[in-house]
């Protein structure tokens, strides 16, 4: 188990410059279930991913109301979002897209484990999604905490602290145990984790959790935001990160938007990036993002 880990934010500084805007293309207009699906608002994206719209505004008026800020992705790629009718499946194919009620009420948080296990949080307790029901088993030490999903099986992160700290990032492991895994004096706003490490990020710093300490990885200018989601690839060859309007992906040293117009959460799943931003109503599957970051490394 680890230890409680503290690092200081103020040591963190800039390992790059972020890249100039250059090489967008606009997506089609045909998304994931060809020209049924109006683009209502275009997605600039940098040259050669492949962008899949998953929801819309009009999908989202059709679901009877927009999403909340959370949402995850099962191994089977449908997507999970709580909105005014519930905790709702949604899963697209050509003809359109679908959804089922998984729960009559979203719970105060949720995420999913890297089996598509439904966890969450209830009246300051953690718990699972059963039998249309969320569980109240393991009590949480502060009120209004947030679940972080993982692409590992029995896992899952929790975020939360006092408003003065510290904050920290706790681990919960299916045999029951709660351990820290990280404690900062600034808020954390989310984290992720692949076979090889756990990661985190504060408004302005990534960090990445060892063993024995934690180590800043990347600190981005204030002039762009705060970030507000990170995800991290399977491979740990590359981070991704978003702010309210922007995504962008770290790999080695440099730092390159993404998506230049649409930020918000972020989720990794299957070797796919899926943005959800609620101010515009947009959620998006991201794909070709290793081949570009390939090309990228090898004219290096």
């Amino acid at each position: 188990m680890r230890s409680v880990l503290t690092l200081g934010i103020s040591g963190v500084v800039v390992a790059s410059a972020i890249w100039g805007w250059s090489a967008w293309h606009a997506d089609s207009q045909q998304g994931p279930s060809g020209p049924q699906v109006p683009v209502v608002d275009r997605v600039q994206a940098l040259l050669g991913v492949g962008l899949e719209y998953v929801l819309t505004p009009e999908r989202c008026a059709d679901l009877g109301g927009p999403p909340g800020d959370e949402f995850d992705v099962e191994p089977n790629q449908a997507v999970v979002v709580g909105n005014a009718n519930g905790l709702l499946e949604i899963t697209t194919s050509k003809d359109g897209f679908q959804a089922e009620r998984l729960a009559d009420r979203p719970p105060e948080s949720f995420s999913l484990d890297g089996q598509g296990s439904i966890l969450s949080v209830s009246g300051q307790y953690f718990g699972q999604l059963e039998n249309g029901a969320f569980s109240k088993t393991v009590p949480l030490p502060y009120d209004g905490m947030r679940l972080m999903g993982s692409s590992l099986p029995g896992v899952a992160y929790l975020i939360g602290g006092n408003g003065a700290g510290p904050h920290r990032v706790y681990a919960y492991f299916a045999d029951g145990t709660l351990q820290i895994e990280a404690e900062v004096p600034e808020p954390v706003v989310a984290v992720a984790d692949n076979p090889s490490a756990v990661y985190f990020a504060t408004r302005h710093a990534l960090l990445r959790v060892t063993g024995t300490d934690i180590v800043p990885v990347f600190r981005i200018p204030e002039d762009l935001g705060d970030i507000t989601s990170l995800a991290v690839a399977s491979d740990d060859k590359a981070l991704y990160f978003a702010t309210d309007r922007e995504t962008f992906v770290l790999s080695g040293l440099s730092a390159v938007a993404l998506l230049k117009d649409l930020g918000g959460i972020l989720r990794m799943r299957n070797n796919r990036l899926y943005v959800w931003s609620p101010a515009r109503q947009i959620l998006l599957s991201v794909s070709g993002m290793e081949d570009i970051l390939a090309t990228e490394r090898s004219a290096q």
